[in-house]
């Protein structure tokens, strides 16, 4: 049994590289929001646990739902999660898995993330507004992944894009996946 976790704040590319995994065949969760406008090719973040992690972002004690959920999909043989909020509620996850775990991490320069972010809003830019979430974010994603002990691929997202096959065949290997052309498709 193994998870694979994508850390990453809000556009960085997260959506893209778990869109590449559940193309690749890794469940990725049973519900998801659909896309839209900001997001066209969707989130690939189950419901489930991005309402948990809101919730416990929020300091609500969920931590027996949130086990009960984790050990329904380690029930899985492979399986991934993804949502921004997990660079703050890393450890709570980390913690509860019982399973092998590997994290795509996924970088993007905080100048392009608050821009791509107040553009995907649709807010006037408002660099300042948007600029502490971020920092917040991705300072906790750095402090939870220096102390993390298993595999870390980084995922920069200038180079997501940029060879759509190398990167597919790059997170592939990774996750112990064969390579398919759907999901090489998916990046384009």
């Amino acid at each position: 049994m193994s998870c694979t976790i994508v850390l990453g704040c809000f556009r960085t590319g997260s959506s893209a590289v778990a869109g590449v995994l559940y193309h690749l065949g890794v469940p990725m969760g049973k519900h998801f929001n659909e896309p839209n406008r900001r997001n066209p090719k969707g989130y690939f973040e189950d419901k489930e646990f991005k309402a948990l992690h809101w919730r416990m972002l929020q300091g609500e004690d969920c931590y027996e739902e949130y086990e009960k959920l984790v050990r329904i999909r380690e029930r899985q043989e492979k399986w991934g999660l993804k949502d921004p909020r997990l660079c703050l509620a890393f450890p709570e996850l980390h913690q509860t898995l019982r399973c092998d775990s590997r994290v795509i991490a996924c970088f993007r320069p905080k100048e392009q993330i608050v821009d791509s972010l107040a553009r995907a809003i649709g807010i006037p830019f408002e660099i300042k507004s948007f600029a502490p979430i971020v920092e917040q974010y991705q300072t906790s994603m750095m402090k939870h992944l220096q102390s993390y002990p298993n595999p870390v691929m980084q995922m920069d997202f200038d180079k997501l894009f940029f060879h759509p096959e190398r990167t597919v065949e790059l997170i592939a290997g990774f996750v112990d996946m064969p390579v398919n052309q759907e999901a090489a498709d998916f990046l384009r």
